[in-house]
């Protein structure tokens, strides 16, 4: 019988850390994804730091050294890379390739500009909101998620090892990463992985809510659409109270020409600076709907891939929001690959707009499906309803889960989950042959 592929949740609190371990006649091949933790976050039992130790000490070893075969970045928010801002952790760990989204890609001109425009947003409602005190709390935290990070992503880019940027330019919409055999580090033989997001289409990127009827919302007005029912949306960009610049300003656009010189042509959709209109649209009179504005275009940017080994598929959606699920789900490429899941990384912590009426409902079955999240210090509606009790009660009707896993929740008792004693991490273990 072949042997199991592992996927550990590592307990970081409201963030995301998971390794993937997929076995190999000489070792296990490591696929780590994510490794952060909101600073907002009340658990802190165990530390947040000595669980990014704890991360790295689990690696298995190549040559005496820790190892990771792909370091995936599914995108810039700190409870995603905030565990690789100190750089020191990591200093003796070898890795195969890091795979981030194509908006990181500083070499691209549109991801640039796009980039430079929202780290000097987060950046303006940050120190715009240090204004407030205490009382803009979770606010400033919000900001401060999206704020650069240039230490984790310093220590990402360091590790001299190849960088992609996903998807392909040249294949947006079909973007396929396939292991091969040999000794050396990188994506092992016999996996494949499909690239499902970000797109490059700028009415997908910013498509962050879903309509009524396919997100998981209790008596909502169907206006607060238009934001994440999280937050009070904010009024139109009139006349701002706090002296705060237009959060789009500045000319980055750049020809088709231009653009295909620098990165290739091949038909991709150039994203301009209209990528961004929605917010600009719909923009903030104070820093706070400037730093939620910012929050939801940094998730939609998330890397979504789907791993395939055997008859096994396991979905990671990072934060993916309304806009790539629907176009995942209208592309009749992946419908089908979508409906042979049987692993899912609970999207954006389990909140209303990351993981869609459609795909649970249609698509969802016999899966297993983990969930990283904890309490946090904020009382405001949204932030206590995540995860969203609906979507887990859905994800929970008959034949559409196996077992939930939530590191804020003991572990479910099974053959398949294995908790650490020290609470570091719960483990399950899936059949790549398609078995229970």
């Amino acid at each position: 019988m072949t042997e199991p592929v592992r996927v550990r949740m590592y307990n970081v609190g409201f963030g995301d850390c998971f390794v993937v371990s997929i076995p190999g006649p000489e070792r296990d091949h490591v696929v780590l994804v994510d490794c952060g933790r909101h600073s907002g976050t009340l658990m802190d039992e165990p530390p947040f730091w000595d669980v990014v130790e704890r991360v790295v000490a689990d690696l298995p070893r190549v040559d005496g050294k820790p190892a990771v075969d792909v370091l995936v970045m599914t995108h810039r928010h700190r409870d995603h890379v905030h565990g690789f801002s100190r750089e020191e952790l990591w200093r003796d760990v070898r890795v195969g390739e890091v795979w981030m989204p194509w908006t990181e890609n500083d070499a691209d001109p549109v991801a640039r500009g796009l980039k430079e425009q929202q780290d000097a947003s987060a950046a303006r409602s940050f120190h715009a909101l240090r204004a407030f005190g205490a009382g803009a709390r979770p606010a400033v935290d919000i900001a401060l998620n999206s704020i650069t990070n240039q230490g984790a992503m310093d220590t990402l880019r360091g590790f001299g090892c190849p960088v992609r940027y996903l998807p392909d330019p040249l294949r947006p919409q079909g973007t396929v990463l396939t292991g091969r055999s040999g000794g050396g580090l990188g994506l092992p033989a016999g996996l494949t992985v499909h690239v499902l997001g970000p797109s490059r289409d700028r009415a997908t990127i910013t498509l962050l809510d879903p309509p009524p009827g396919s997100a998981y919302l209790r008596m909502v007005p169907a206006a607060a659409h238009a934001h994440d029912v999280a937050f009070d949306a904010a009024a139109p960009y009139d006349s701002p109270p706090l002296d705060v610049p237009r959060p789009w300003a500045g000319d980055w656009d750049i020809s088709r020409p231009e653009y295909e010189a620098r990165v290739g042509a091949g038909g991709a959709p150039l994203v301009d600076d209209d990528l961004l209109a929605h917010l600009d649209a719909a923009a903030c009179a104070d820093a706070e709907g400037l730093a939620m504005s910012v929050d939801h275009a940094l998730n939609g940017t998330s890397l979504v891939l789907l791993f395939e080994i055997g008859k096994l598929c396991l979905l990671f959606p990072g934060d993916a929001q309304w806009g790539t699920w629907k176009a995942m789900l209208a592309n009749p490429d992946w419908e089908q690959k979508l409906k042979d899941v049987r692993f899912l990384k609970v999207g954006h912590h389990g909140s209303h707009n990351a993981t869609p009426v459609e795909f649970v409902e249609g698509y969802l079955h016999d899966a297993v499906a983990m969930l990283s999240v904890s309490a946090t210090a904020y009382n405001t509606k949204g932030w206590k309803e995540i995860p969203k009790d609906e979507l887990v009660e859905a994800m929970q009707a008959a034949g559409r889960l196996d077992l939930l896993v939530r590191s804020d929740k003991p572990a479910p008792r099974s053959p398949r989950v294995t908790s650490d004693p020290g609470g570091f991490w719960t483990e399950v273990r899936l059949d790549v042959d398609g078995g229970p």
